[in-house]
């Protein structure tokens, strides 16, 4: 019994064993592909740029470390870069030295995380890449989900789906002020993670045939991702969050109705016009018809073709006249087909938020959100139309509605679906008192938050 016993347990003990080496073999080679360093470089002269991706196999651990771990560890960090070097530093100087002149690594770096491990959580990799001096200077923070060997290829070079159709890796990472791309750098997406006053918002990117897509922005509880937003979304939160521009914002429009008592005095003055050069021509005309009578009776054959091009000449002072009267009833107005003029598109080069957070009661606050905008209409809208300032103060009034609508949707989408802080609200709560908010759960306050938004718009004119 006890041999039988023994055996059983044996048994046991190496399917367990098996299974704990298999299990550990597949984390393993999943953490190959859970994150990557990226440093941008570009062939200076060339068409092509180049991309130095290097793999991290362990984000948990770094040669850079001081702290020894205990035995039977993971062990050292295993780094296995693209490019020949066993690190980060090796790699880049590596590059410098062989190619000095033809490579240009000044613009900066990314850590790439997988959507998989963004919902276990990112602080292992952010942690990690604070101990290289060339990574974490001037760093941004991406998730994607797709696998990371097929981001960032010859081939896969652009960022399609933004607001200006398409832009370069290099931009993604460069340019951090424009609101329609989400982009955060690597102290501030670590900062935000400790801080807990609010939720962290990353790009979001994916590939596909062959393509890199900017998908919107990633939301963070902590630091593990529980939803997304659409570029649209991503681009108002950029503006509440951070004042961000350009901008640029579509909504239909509808013309401002004129009132015939401002349109009557133009009207009547031109048709005063009409009537004395009417009577002048009609006088000249029956002067001109008596004395052709009279030759007409000489020959029926010419009188004939004079009926013929009187006639023609009524038509054609009837389709003049026609046309005047209908310039008289567009005056002041849009001299387009309402088709075309329904779509319109603003471009806001300043923006300006201000945002006052008041306490109702013990754990209840109301929030007042209010946003400037200025900017002028965009190259997009139909050349040929004509505005005056009735139709610009139109355009003030309805952009201003419809983008305070879109803004208040995307609030209470970030309060009901997503309960993250999207515009870091709890750090003007925190200021209010500090003992408070210790003893404060913010994520379960925030959905309770009365929120209230304004937003005033302001066109200065047409870009062309």
């Amino acid at each position: 019994m006890i041999k039988a016993l023994n055996a059983k347990t044996y048994i046991f003990l190496g399917n367990l064993i098996i299974l704990l080496l298999t299990v550990g073999c597949w984390d393993s080679a999943a953490m190959e592909r859970r994150a990557l360093v990226m440093n941008i470089g570009f062939d200076i002269g060339e068409e092509k740029p180049l991309a130095l991706v290097l793999d991290i196999h362990n984000a948990k651990q770094s040669d850079a470390n001081t702290m020894v771990g205990p035995p039977g560890s993971l062990g050292p960090p295993v780094i296995a870069p693209r490019t020949e070097g066993t690190t980060i530093d090796e790699c880049v100087e590596e590059q410098r030295r062989n190619m000095p002149r033809h490579i240009d690594f000044g613009l900066t770096s990314a850590i790439v995380i997988t959507e998989e491990a963004a919902r276990e959580g990112i602080f292992p990799y952010l942690s990690w890449i604070f101990f290289h001096p060339n990574v974490r200077n001037n760093s941004f923070v991406i998730i994607t989900t797709t696998d990371l060997q097929k981001l960032f290829t010859e081939q896969a070079r652009v960022i399609e789906g933004t607001m200006g159709g398409a832009l370069l890796v290099s931009q993604l990472l460069a340019d951090r002020s424009t609101a329609s791309v989400t982009r955060v750098n690597l102290w501030e997406a670590y900062r935000v993670q400790l801080d807990g006053t609010g939720s962290l918002v990353a790009p979001l990117i994916r590939s596909e045939e062959g393509r890199i897509y900017y998908d919107g922005a990633a939301i963070f509880d902590g630091d593990r991702m529980i939803g997304t937003i659409n570029p649209e979304e991503a681009a108002l939160v950029n503006i509440l969050a951070d004042e961000r521009v350009p901008y640029h914002f579509t909504f239909t429009f509808t013309p401002p109705e004129r009132e015939q008592e401002e349109q009557q005095p133009a009207v009547e003055e031109r048709q005063e016009a009409q009537d004395e050069e009417g009577q002048g021509a009609e006088g000249s005309v029956t002067e001109t018809l008596a004395s052709e009578e009279k030759e007409t009776e000489a020959s029926p054959e010419k009188g004939h073709l004079d009926d013929q091009g009187a006639r023609e000449a009524k038509e054609e002072q009837k389709k003049r006249d026609n046309a005047e009267e209908m310039d008289i009833d567009r005056e002041g107005k849009m001299d387009v087909p309402e088709e075309k003029i329904s779509r319109m598109t603003l471009r806001f080069h300043r923006v300006q938020r201000t945002m006052d957070v008041n306490q109702l009661g013990p754990g209840k606050y109301e929030v007042h959100i209010h946003v400037d905008f200025e900017g002028m209409l965009s190259d997009a809208n139909p050349p040929q139309v004509r505005y005056d300032r009735e139709d610009f103060n139109a355009m003030n009034e309805q952009g201003a509605e419809a983008l305070r609508e879109k803004m208040q949707k995307v609030i209470e989408k970030s309060q009901q679906e997503l309960r993250a802080d999207l515009l870091h609200i709890g750090r003007y709560v925190r200021a209010h008192n500090i003992r408070k908010w210790e003893e404060m759960d913010w994520p379960e306050v925030y959905p309770e938050v009365e929120m209230h938004i304004s937003v005033n718009v302001r066109v200065l004119g047409a870009t062309r």
